[in-house]
């Protein structure tokens, strides 16, 4: 792990750690106090280190609780506490050890039986384990494991060398008390290892998490530009499509129509009837563009689709291009189509208006067979024409906007298409549309 996000989840763990700390010192002092004041004792050494053990986890717990400390120290209040809560104790505990094996025992019995002297050791040394118990963990969750093993080793030297210069033991208590503290540097280090590993798996999951969730949010945020792209994109070869319909049919009559208008002002005077003629094949024009820009708009808004359904508004279309283009439609729809959403209604739909559009304005086609087959799962759409055909390869999908319009608008929902064309041999169009979700129908 990199040593800012360490920093970071340090600093915001801090907190916790503090309330953490506070109960397990607080608990400490009321233990002490209620040792003290509570429970009697016969010894005057253990009733003054009951006193030591109040005070001293009276002002930690003072030093804990007061926001001024922490004010005024920064980041080393909690090393600090953490400092105070692992030596002061163990000054107390060889302190202890002293009272009871020096100043208690009368000079005339200095020399006290080993097996004595290693109880009074176990009595204070042992008991230790709980109390740097508390830092440890602190330590454990905040730091490395090396730190951790420093905590362990520095600990139990400090502990041994206070005994030494200050505690006088036999050789074989001597011996004891060193066993006793590595077994107690043994059972710290194990207990700090374990937390300090978990803590460590911890903070890598939540890592992951959180850049699974940053790549999740900046997936989403490309999904959604990729969309917006897609949709500007369709929408603008929509309209590109509705320009080119209205330049091949309204434009042209209406360009017509000016041309022979202007061929009837100037025989007007001198052949009246051929104006008249001119006048009435101009008004036809006319006619029929209104017819194809009428067409036009309803083919925009597809209001077939919502009226009479799927199946008939093919119909209705091709019957629509035969009688405009002359061209032979052949129809073939059979199966269930009653799983189709809006949307993908409305795509074929699309798909079959371009390809019919197509066929009529570039194919020179005399006949065109549409089949549409549906299953409960699958849907096979297959248009074929005798026109002049293309080579797929040499099509430039930037300036033929019908083909990339189509693909694209098989893909927005999940169908497949597919163009296969030879010259002189006709096209083949071919959509595959599987469902998705076979026992709901889904308006989108």
């Amino acid at each position: 792990m990199s040593l800012n996000p360490r920093k970071q989840t340090r600093t915001l763990s801090d907190d916790n750690l503090l309330t953490i700390f506070r109960v397990a010192i607080f608990s400490r002092f009321l233990l002490s106090a209620i040792s003290y004041l509570v429970v009697p004792s016969v010894i005057k050494a253990q009733t003054e280190i009951s006193l030591l053990n109040t005070i001293d986890t009276l002002l930690l717990s003072i030093y804990l609780f007061l926001p001024v400390f922490r004010y005024w120290l920064g980041k080393y209040f909690l090393p600090i506490a953490l400092f105070w809560a692992t030596v002061i104790p163990l000054l107390i505990t060889t302190y202890s050890l002293y009272l009871f094996l020096v100043i208690h025992i009368s000079s005339g019995v200095r020399q006290v039986v080993e097996n004595i002297e290693n109880l009074i050791i176990l009595s204070n040394v042992a008991p230790t384990v709980t109390v740097l118990l508390i830092p440890l963990l602190l330590i454990s969750w905040r730091d490395t494991w090396r730190n951790v093993a420093r905590f362990c080793v520095g600990t139990s030297l400090f502990d041994a060398t206070l005994i030494v210069i200050f505690v006088p033991l036999t050789q074989t208590s001597y011996l004891f008390a060193f066993t006793l503290i590595g077994f107690r540097m043994i059972i710290l280090g194990m207990v700090g290892f374990i937390l300090n590993k978990l803590v460590h798996v911890q903070r890598t999951q939540a890592k992951a998490l959180h850049e699974a969730n940053k790549n999740l949010r900046d997936a989403n945020a490309r999904l959604r530009d990729y969309a917006t792209t897609r949709e500007h994109l369709i929408a603008s070869q929509e309209r590109n499509r509705i320009a080119r319909e209205m330049h091949d049919t309204l434009a042209h009559s209406l360009a017509a129509v000016t041309v022979q208008l202007e061929a009837v002002r100037v025989i007007w005077d001198g052949q009246p009837e051929q104006a008249k003629e001119l006048v009435d094949e101009s008004a036809e024009m006319v006619r029929s563009g209104l017819a194809e820009t009428r067409r036009a708009l309803q083919a925009l808004r597809a209001e077939t689709l919502e009226s009479i359904g799927f199946v008939e508004s093919i119909h209705e279309l091709t019957k629509t291009t035969q009688a405009r283009e002359g061209i032979q439609v052949t129809v073939d729809v059979s199966g269930q189509f009653g799983w189709l959403t809006n949307e993908q209604e409305h795509v074929l739909y699309r798909i079959v208006q371009e390809t019919l559009y197509n066929t009529a304005k570039h194919a020179a086609a005399q006949q065109l067979t549409i089949s549409i087959h549906a299953e409960s799962t699958m849907l096979q759409l297959s248009i074929v024409d005798d026109g002049r055909g293309f080579d797929p390869q040499f099509v430039n999908t930037n300036e033929h906007f019908g083909i990339q319009g189509m693909r694209e608008r098989a893909e927005l929902i999940g169908a497949t298409l597919n163009i296969s064309s030879q010259i002189g041999h006709g096209t083949t169009i071919q959509v595959n549309l599987e469902r998705t979700k076979p026992d709901a129908h889904l308006d989108m």
